[in-house]
């Protein structure tokens, strides 16, 4: 067909006829969908991170203008034209029409497909997001509620306690010490002011310091700690340790004050002044008793020896008034020095000077002579003194021969003493698991539970209408209960009124060897 002519161009159109490529169609239509995953790739990375956002705007925007470039130019490359002539008419221009609208509805669902996806990403990554955040905020919640948890149970089970007052003075936290200290519990003192739990500080006085602190800044207690006293709930004065100090919590400065109870501690000071006090009272007595024990020793020796020149009559015989006189005094002179002996004796005990002079002694030997010693006066009042003795018991024990003696002269003693004519005394020795046990045992006169205690302390004597008339100083068994104490051993009295006494002392067959033993166990 040749060219139309102008004639013919007016009553017909020379229109192309073509066919397209199914290959490059199908290659525009995968360039588009593949540069478009790629843009819509680059665009979902973009809402996971944070930096460049703008070269990952025009690189998203690029390679989308790519896509669509691609889809036109391949699909142009598709198309095959072949020119044909046909007439003019309403049908070929209502043609033009449709295929326009077509394409430009095809532009709009791939543009709203764009925006469609663009805003899904979005969307999704606004919910991963919130979810996120979610998250997190719930992960910080549970970890601020459990550090509220853990200060709370710190603020709760400490010993001190823990008060929290604003500049007024109105306690705004209290903790569970509070009432284990003053008797409040939390919600009796919280918004009372601070001055309930002060000893003679008003509400007033509270606040004219906390005042007097802001605008001076010298601080009497904040800061710095002191010694106060408070008030229980009961008006039970407590002496406390109060250190306080300061904060400022959305813009109100509080005070958090620490109160601890110093009851314990100040009555422990209190019974260390008085046991120093005591201490030296008694140090000041024991150097008094063995100077005078000293001073008055020497004329009473004098007096021991004259007396007895004199009752002997010695130099030539002297009236029977004075021997009389010479026996009293020499009889006073005795008990006098015995008093002097025991008091110098108990000074050493009380200064804690007495040494141990350990020997091998014979315990058989050292009892027959302490009966010996009080036998004439047994015999005077006529009684039984016994003495059995175990036929296991060692020849030889290792101990103090002077101490023990003195314990078992004391005991006999006031054994004899105290028992009445015709009476009975028993002393009873044998071994006992590496220890040796003695009594002594009287059926005189005995004691109440009372007098036992009483008989004990110094200068205790146990006076009743038998004792009237005996003598004594009064501090034989105190000097027992310390020298059985030296000696490493135990005593006990049992004694019922009217009935007699039994003691029974326990010692150590070595005392050298128990002293060795203690001192290896102590390091």
């Amino acid at each position: 067909m040749g060219p139309c002519t102008t004639s013919e161009w007016q009553q017909c159109a020379c229109l192309p006829f073509f066919f397209y490529d199914p290959q490059y169609v199908a290659l525009s239509v995968f360039a588009a969908i593949i540069l478009s995953y790629i843009s819509l790739s680059v665009v979902e990375y973009g809402q996971r991170q944070t930096s460049y956002p703008r070269v990952r705007q025009i690189i998203a925007a690029i390679t989308l203008g790519l896509a669509v470039a691609s889809m036109h130019y391949i699909a142009m490359q598709a198309a095959i034209f072949y020119p044909i002539l046909e007439e003019i008419g309403p049908t070929g221009r209502l043609a033009d029409v449709v295929l326009a609208v077509f394409v430009g509805l095809g532009t709009l669902v791939l543009a709203g497909g764009v925006a469609t996806a663009a805003f899904a990403a979005r969307l999704k990554e606004s919910v991963r997001n919130l979810a996120d955040e979610a998250r997190q905020r719930a992960i910080a919640e549970k970890d601020a509620r459990a550090d509220q948890a853990r200060l709370q149970a710190i603020f709760d089970t400490a010993v001190e306690a823990i008060i929290v007052i604003d500049k007024h003075g109105t306690i705004r936290q209290w903790s569970e010490s509070g009432y284990r200290i003053f008797g409040y519990a939390a919600q009796e003192a919280l918004g009372q002011n601070i001055a309930m739990i002060t000893n003679g500080i008003s509400p007033n006085e509270h606040r004219e310091y906390i005042k007097h602190y802001e605008d001076t800044r010298k601080a009497r207690v904040i800061g710095i700690g002191r010694e106060v006293s408070g008030r229980h709930k009961d008006g039970t004065i407590i002496p406390l340790e109060l250190s306080v100090g300061e904060t400022k919590i959305d813009g109100e400065i509080l005070y958090t004050g620490i109160l601890r109870d110093i009851s314990v501690r100040k009555e422990i000071e209190r019974e260390l002044r008085e046991a120093t006090r005591a201490k030296e009272a008694n140090e000041m007595k024991s150097n008094f008793l063995a100077h005078m024990s000293h001073e008055m020793r020497t004329p009473l020796n004098a007096i021991l020896g004259f007396s007895d020149i004199m009752r002997a009559q010695a130099f030539g015989p002297i009236n029977e008034t004075y021997v009389g006189y010479s026996e009293d005094i020499f009889s006073s002179g005795n008990h006098l020095l015995s008093i002097v002996d025991a008091l110098l004796e108990l000074s050493k005990i009380e200064q804690d000077s007495q040494n141990l002079e350990l020997t091998d002694i014979a315990l058989s030997i050292l009892i027959s002579d302490a009966v010996n010693t009080v036998q004439n006066h047994a015999e005077e009042k006529k009684l039984t003194v016994a003495v059995l003795l175990d036929n296991d018991l060692p020849e030889t024990i290792n101990t103090d021969r002077g101490k023990l003696y003195q314990v078992l002269i004391n005991l006999i003693k006031n054994a004899v003493q105290y028992t009445p004519a015709d009476g009975r005394v028993t002393i009873r020795a044998w071994p006992c698991n590496q220890q040796i046990q003695i009594i002594i045992e009287d059926n005189g006169i005995g004691m109440t539970e009372e007098e036992v205690e009483f008989a004990t302390k110094p200068f205790g004597q146990v006076k009743n209408a038998f004792t009237s008339d005996l003598s004594g100083t009064g501090l034989g068994l105190p000097i027992v209960h310390a020298f059985v104490d030296l000696l490493r051993g135990e005593w006990t009295i049992s004694s019922q009124k009217g009935e007699g006494t039994k003691i029974k002392i326990l010692f150590p067959l070595s005392l050298e060897k128990e002293l060795t033993e203690g001192q290896a166990a102590v390091g």
